[in-house]
C-alpha cells in the first residue's frame, strides 16, 4: 500500500479480551495529501514560505509511508540532494520496491476478499441469537492478528544498522566458515526433513528418498561453487548463484533441472537464508569502497552456512519429488521445505523476538541464536496438538500424520544426539531431580544416573553412542548442539543448580546474547594472555572457525586440559585431533565436562546445605536459643548420617571462634575480610572510628 500517516476518525467495533470497543487505525492515501495541500492558503507577502510549507508537508507524508511503498523512493535523504552516490544500488533498491509493489497489486484482490470474508463471518456471528461471547472474542483476536501481520508485511520491521552489524559479526564469529555448523545444518534434514516426509510416506521411504537425493544436491552445490568462482572468484563462489545453466552443468536430468528451476521460482530453495540476510542487513547503504569490501568479506565468511542451507533445501526438495511424483509437486514440496527448513529472515521472526520486541532493537541481537529453538518449539507444539487433540478441527488423517512425524522426529534425535539430546531433556531431568530429592536426603542428578544406567547395561563402548549420538562412533560429540534437550528457551539457565548470583555473574552475556558471548570470549582470552597462558587466551579470543585448528594444536602439544590449564588424565588420539580441527568437540572432552559439572554441582549443593546448618547452629548458640539449637542439631545429625565423612561440629567450633575474633577486631577498626597483619590498615581508614560512632 502507498498509504501513509494514520487516520483515526473512523473505527470498527472489535471484541477483545474484555469485549472493549477499539478504534482501528487506518492508513490514509494520496487523496488526503492533495486535499490538505488544496486547503493551504498562499501567503501573498511570502509565497516562498508557502511553497516550503507544502514541500515539508509532502516530505512528511513520504516519510510516513511504509518502506516498501513505491512512492517512498521520492523521499529526499536527510541533508542531501536526494540521490545516492551508488547508482547501481539505488537502481536495485528502486527495482526491489517496484517488484514488491507489483506483487502486492497481484495479490491485493485475494487479500481484500479474504479480509471481507473474515469480517463477514464475525458480523454474522454477532447477530446470531445465543452467540458465545468468548468465541466472538477469539474470532476477533484472530482477525486482528491477521491484520497486524498484514501491516507488518507492508511495513517492514525497523532495523538499526549498528544492531544488524552486531548480528552479522556475531554470526561470523561463532558460525562463519565452521565445518561443524555445516554438519549441523545438514543434520537438520534428518531431524525435521525426514519426519515431515514421513508424515505421508513413512519413515523408511522418507529416509531412503533423502539418501538418494543427497548426491544430486551435492552436485548442485559443487556446480554453483565452480561456476561462481569462474565468474567472480571467492566472492562469486560465496554467493552461490544457481541458474538453469548451473543445474545443467551439475549433470542432473532435464526433469530434475526443470523441477528445481520451478522450485527456485517459489523462493524456497534460495530465500536469502540467514547468511545472505546477515550480509544484506550489515551492508546497509553501500556508499564507499570500505563498505563494499565489508559486504564482500561477510559473504565469504558466511559462505559455509549458505552452502549448507542450499544443500539441505535441495535435498529435501528432490526427495519430496521422488516420493510425491510430478503432479502438484511444487505445492507439496514448498510446504515440506517451509515446515522442515526453518526460516530466519526478519519477516519470519515473531514480533516479541524481533526489532519490535521487549528490548527494542537489541532484541534480535540478544535472541539471535534462540531463533531455532523458538521456531522448532512452535513446530513441536503444533504437531503434538494435532497428534493428541480430539478437536473437531483436526482430522483423523492429520492426527495420524502428526503421530508419524513425532515418532520419526524422536527417532532421528535419538540417533543423532542420543538420549541426552531428546526434546526437553533438561527440564525433564530437573523436574525428576526435584521429585527425587523430595523423598531422599541426597542431591539427585538424573542425567548422570541415566548415563550410569546405560553404562551398566551396554558397557563403556556403546554407552556414549546411546547417550550422545551416532557421531561418537568417530569420537566427536555434537549432542548439545544438534539435540533438543534445551529446546525450551532458557531451560539450561533455569535448570542450573548454582545460586542466582553465580548464574548472573556475567550480566553482559545474559543481556546481549551472542554479541555478549563474543565480547566475553575476547575479554576472558585477553585475561588468559595477561596471565601467561598465550595458547589458551588466543584460542578463547578466536572465531570458532579458527579455534578448531588452535584446539587441535593444543591437543598435540599439551593434551586435554581444563579451564585452569590442568592436564587431564586422557590421551588424545588422532581422531580427537581431527574432530577438534573441524570444530567438533571430542567425545572424551564432552564426557569429562558432564562428569565434572555433575561432581561440582553435588559438591556445591552439599556445601551450601552444610553452610546453612552451621550458620544456624552458631546463630542459635550466640542467641542462646535452645529451641532453634535442637531443631538445627537434629538436621545436623541427619546430614552427618547421610554424609559420614563431614564433621559438622568441628566446623561449628571453628565458625564460633572466627566470629568472636572478627567481632573483637572490629572494635578496634579492623573489619571482616581485612588482613590483620597489615599494620597500616587502620591508618588507611581512620575516618571510621567504631567507638565514636
Amino acid at each position: 500500500s502507498d498509504a501513509g500517516l494514520l487516520d483515526t476518525t473512523g473505527g470498527t467495533e472489535g471484541f477483545f479480551k474484555e469485549v472493549k470497543s477499539q478504534v482501528m487505525q487506518r492508513a490514509v492515501g494520496p487523496a488526503w495529501l492533495e486535499t490538505a495541500i488544496a486547503n493551504v492558503a498562499e501567503d501573498p507577502d511570502n509565497p516562498e514560505a508557502t511553497r516550503k510549507f507544502i514541500a515539508d508537508l509532502r516530505s512528511l507524508y513520504l516519510d510516513s509511508l511504509p518502506d516498501r511503498s513505491t512512492a517512498r523512493v521520492m523521499a529526499h535523504r536527510k541533508g542531501r540532494q536526494g540521490y545516492s552516490t551508488d547508482m547501481v544500488r539505488s537502481y536495485a533498491h528502486r527495482m526491489l520496491i517496484a517488484a514488491n509493489h507489483i506483487a502486492g497489486l497481484a495479490v491485493a484482490p485475494v487479500r481484500q476478499e479474504t479480509f471481507r470474508e473474515i469480517e463477514g463471518a464475525i458480523t454474522a456471528a454477532q447477530v446470531t441469537r445465543g452467540v458465545d461471547v468468548s468465541a466472538l472474542e477469539r474470532m476477533q483476536v484472530v482477525a486482528d492478528e491477521f491484520k497486524q501481520r498484514d501491516l507488518d508485511t507492508a511495513d517492514p520491521i525497523p532495523r538499526s544498522p549498528m544492531m544488524s552489524m552486531l548480528r552479522a559479526v556475531s554470526h561470523v564469529f561463532f558460525l562463519g566458515l565452521s565445518p561443524a555448523y555445516v554438519l549441523m545444518n545438514v543434520m537438520q534434514v534428518g531431524v525435521l526433513g525426514v519426519p515431515e516426509l514421513a508424515k505421508r510416506f513413512g519413515a523408511k521411504k522418507a529416509t531412503s528418498a533423502v539418501a538418494a537425493a543427497l548426491p544430486d544436491a551435492i552436485k548442485v552445490v559443487r556446480a554453483a561453487l565452480r561456476e561462481g568462482y569462474k565468474t567472480g572468484g571467492l566472492v562469486g563462489a560465496s554467493e552461490m548463484v544457481i541458474t538453469s545453466e548451473v543445474l545443467a552443468n551439475a549433470g542432473l536430468s532435464p526433469e530434475r533441472v526443470n523441477y528445481l528451476v520451478e522450485m527456485m521460482g517459489t523462493g524456497k530453495l534460495d530465500i536469502g537464508t540467514v547468511t545472505r540476510e546477515m550480509g544484506r542487513l550489515a551492508a546497509g547503504e553501500v556508499t564507499s569502497d570500505r563498505t563494499v569490501r565489508l559486504n564482500s568479506g561477510l559473504k565469504v565468511l558466511t559462505s559455509f552456512t549458505l552452502m549448507s542451507e542450499i544443500l539441505a533445501r535441495t535435498t529435501v526438495a528432490l526427495a519430496a519429488r521422488d516420493l510425491h511424483g510430478a503432479k502438484g509437486i511444487a505445492t507439496y514440496a514448498s510446504r515440506v521445505i517451509d515446515n522442515s527448513m526453518l526460516n530466519y529472515n526478519a519477516y519470519a521472526i515473531g514480533r516479541a523476538t524481533g526489532a519490535k520486541g521487549v528490548l527494542g532493537g537489541l532484541t534480535p541481537v540478544a535472541l539471535q541464536f534462540h531463533q531455532y529453538s523458538f521456531q522448532a518449539l512452535g513446530r513441536l507444539i503444533t504437531e503434538t496438538y494435532n497428534a493428541f487433540s480430539r478437536s473437531q478441527g483436526v482430522t483423523d488423517e492429520q492426527r495420524a500424520e502428526a503421530q508419524r512425524f513425532l515418532k520419526s522426529h524422536v527417532a532421528a534425535i535419538t540417533l543423532l544426539a542420543g538420549t541426552m539430546g531428546l526434546p526437553f531433556m533438561t527440564v525433564a531431568a530437573r523436574l525428576s531431580d526435584m521429585l527425587c530429592e523430595m523423598f531422599g536426603d541426597q542431591p539427585c542428578d538424573t542425567k548422570a544416573s541415566l548415563r550410569n544406567f546405560t553404562h551398566d547395561v551396554f558397557g563403556a563402548d556403546i554407552e556414549p553412542i546411546v547417550s550422545r549420538g551416532i557421531l561418537r562412533v568417530i569420537g566427536g560429540d555434537l549432542s548439545s548442539r544438534v539435540g533438543e534437550a534445551d529446546l525450551l528457551p532458557f531451560s539450561r539457565f533455569l535448570a542450573d543448580r548454582r545460586t542466582l548470583d553465580e548464574k548472573l555473574r556475567d550480566p553482559l552475556l545474559s543481556i546481549s546474547g551472542a554479541t555478549g558471548g563474543m565480547l566475553s570470549n575476547i575479554v576472558s582470552g585477553a585475561q588468559k594472555v595477561a596471565d601467561g597462558d598465550w595458547l589458551g587466551g588466543v584460542q578463547a579470543m578466536m572465531p570458532t572457525a579458527l579455534r578448531g585448528p588452535v584446539k587441535a594444536y593444543s591437543l598435540s602439544t599439551k593434551g586435554f586440559t581444563d579451564n585452569s590449564g590442568v592436564t587431564l588424565p586422557m590421551e588424545p588420539t588422532a581422531t580427537d585431533k581431527l574432530v577438534a580441527l573441524l570444530g567438533i568437540q571430542p567425545g572424551k572432552e564432552a564426557d569429562f565436562m558432564q562428569a565434572s559439572r555433575a561432581q561440582r554441582q553435588r559438591t556445591s549443593i552439599l556445601s551450601r546445605e552444610l553452610s546453612v546448618i552451621r550458620k544456624n547452629i552458631v546463630k542459635a548458640i550466640e542467641q542462646q536459643d535452645r529451641e532453634k539449637l535442637r531443631e538445627w542439631g537434629r538436621k545436623a545429625a541427619e546430614f552427618q548420617q547421610a554424609n559420614p565423612t563431614v564433621d559438622i561440629m568441628q566446623g561449628v567450633t571453628s565458625s564460633l571462634r572466627q566470629r568472636q575474633r572478627m567481632s573483637a577486631l572490629s572494635t578496634v577498626g579492623i573489619l571482616p575480610g581485612a588482613n590483620v597483619r597489615d599494620i597500616g590498615i587502620q591508618e588507611r581508614t581512620r575516618f571510621f572510628q567504631p567507638g565514636a560512632q
